[in-house]
C-alpha cells in the first residue's frame, strides 16, 4: 500500500519523561506506579499475558514443581484460578475480553493442541480446527491469539509435517472461518469492528497483514526493512508489531491514517510491540544498549520508557527485572513477565503506570516530552508477547 510509505522515526526518552509522568499522577492525587507479582498455582513460575478493563488478568502458571502449566485467571484482587485444561496435558491463556471470556490453547499428548475458550465462569470449550483441505493435509492443530468484545476469536489452524500450512481464521462460537490469503498466514488479533491483524508470507518473508470484511488481505508492507509482523490492533485501527531487517528489529506502529512509525529501542538493536490501548499507548519489550538485557517497555507520544525505571530499590535488590510487557488496558495497567535473577524464576506482573488523570493534569502531562495519560477504550487482542 503506497500510503504506508511515510516512515516517522520517534526519538528516545530521558528520565525527564518518567518524572513528568509521575508528577502528573501525583498532581491527580494518585499513588506512584505499584508492582504486583502474580502468584503461581503451586509451582514456581507464572506469566501474565493479558488484562481487561476490569483488571482481570489471564496467563499461565505452573501447578507444581514438576507439574504441567495451566491457563490461569487472576481476579482484580490477585487471586488465581486454575482454568480447566479440557482434560489435556497443559494449557495457556493469552487474551481476555471485557466480559471476562478468555482464549488460549490446550495441549494434547504428542504436542498437538487446540484453541480453547473459557467463559467468565470458567467453562472450557475446545474450538477445534479447520477441516482437512486438499494437498495441505489435515489441519490438526489450532491456536487462539485474540478475542473481541463480541466474542469473536482470531487465530490459526495448522498442519504438521514437511508441507506445513498456516491458515488464518476466526471462530464465531465453535464455527471456524478461513480468512483467505497466502497459505502461510497467521491471525494474531481482532478489534471490535472485526478487523483482524496478523502476518502473511510474501515473497519468502513475512508481512504484517490486515483482514477487513470480505475484501482481500491488506499487506502493510515492511518499509525500511525486509519483513514485518503485526501482533495487536485497537478499535481506532492502529496496528502494532515490528519491522525487521539485517541486524535489527524495531517495534512499529501502523496508524489508521497510513503512517508507519518506528517506535525505536532502549538502545539495542531489537524491540517488539505487543499491545496498544485506545489512547495509542504501546507496550512490548526492547533490548538495552549493547543488547545486554531485554526490558519491558512503554511507548507513548514519542517517549520510550523502560518500565524497570518504576521499580523500587527493594524490588531491584530482590532481583526482579521486568523483561516483557504483554498488554495494557485503558486504565494504564500493564501486565507482563518478570524474571528474578536470584531465584531464576518467572512471575507474571501487573504494574499500574498511571490512573486516568483529572482534566487539570493534562497540561502538565503534555508538557516537555508530551507524556500522555492512558485514557479511552482498549481492545487489545494480541499474540503472545514473548520474544519473537
Amino acid at each position: 500500500m503506497s500510503s504506508f510509505l511515510c516512515r516517522v522515526r520517534l526519538r528516545g526518552l530521558s528520565l525527564l519523561a518518567t518524572s513528568l509522568l509521575l508528577a502528573a499522577a501525583g498532581k491527580a492525587g494518585a499513588q506512584p506506579p505499584t508492582l504486583v507479582l502474580l502468584d503461581p498455582l503451586g509451582g514456581n513460575s507464572s506469566t501474565a499475558a493479558a488484562i481487561n478493563n476490569a483488571g482481570v488478568v489471564v496467563g499461565t502458571s505452573t501447578t507444581g514443581v514438576t507439574g504441567p502449566s495451566h491457563a490461569t485467571r487472576w481476579d482484580s484482587s490477585g487471586t488465581a484460578t486454575d482454568l480447566d485444561p479440557l482434560g489435556r496435558f497443559s494449557s495457556d491463556a493469552v487474551a481476555i475480553n471485557d466480559a471476562g471470556v478468555a482464549v488460549g490453547n490446550a495441549v494434547f499428548s504428542g504436542n498437538l493442541q487446540h484453541a480453547a475458550v473459557w467463559s467468565a465462569n470458567g467453562t472450557a470449550t475446545d474450538l477445534g480446527t479447520l477441516p482437512p483441505s486438499g494437498p495441505l493435509g489435515p489441519l490438526n492443530n489450532s491456536n487462539a491469539y485474540g478475542i473481541n468484545n463480541a466474542g469473536i476469536v482470531a487465530g490459526t489452524s495448522t498442519s504438521t509435517g514437511f508441507n506445513a500450512s498456516y491458515r488464518p481464521l476466526t471462530w464465531n462460537g465453535t464455527t471456524a472461518t478461513d480468512l483467505g490469503g497466502a497459505n502461510l498466514s497467521q491471525a494474531t488479533a481482532i478489534n471490535d469492528a472485526g478487523v483482524v491483524a496478523g502476518w502473511s508470507f510474501v515473497a519468502g518473508t513475512t508481512h504484517a497483514t490486515l483482514w477487513a470484511g470480505a475484501g482481500p488481505p491488506i499487506d502493510l508492507g515492511a518499509p525500511g526493512g525486509s519483513g514485518s509482523q503485526a501482533f495487536a490492533i485497537n478499535d481506532g485501527g492502529m496496528v502494532v508489531g515490528y519491522i525487521g531487517g539485517a541486524g535489527f528489529a524495531h517495534a512499529t506502529a501502523w496508524t489508521a491514517g497510513g503512517t508507519v512509525i518506528d517506535l525505536g529501542t532502549l538502545g539495542g538493536t531489537q524491540s517488539f510491540a505487543s499491545s496498544v490501548n485506545e489512547a495509542g499507548a504501546v507496550v512490548g519489550n526492547s533490548y538495552t544498549t549493547g543488547d545486554l538485557a531485554r526490558h519491558a517497555t512503554l511507548w507513548s507520544n514519542g517517549s520510550i520508557i523502560d518500565l524497570n525505571s518504576f521499580l523500587t530499590a527493594s524490588e531491584m535488590s530482590a532481583g526482579w527485572v521486568l523483561e516483557g510487557a504483554n498488554d495494557i488496558n485503558d486504565q494504564g495497567e500493564v501486565v507482563g513477565t518478570a524474571f528474578n535473577t536470584l531465584s531464576q524464576s518467572f512471575r507474571g506482573f501487573e504494574l499500574t503506570v498511571t490512573p486516568v488523570p483529572e482534566p487539570g493534569t493534562y497540561a502538565l502531562m503534555l508538557a516537555g516530552l508530551s507524556v500522555v495519560g492512558f485514557v479511552g477504550r482498549r481492545r487489545r487482542v494480541a499474540a503472545r508477547a514473548t520474544e519473537r
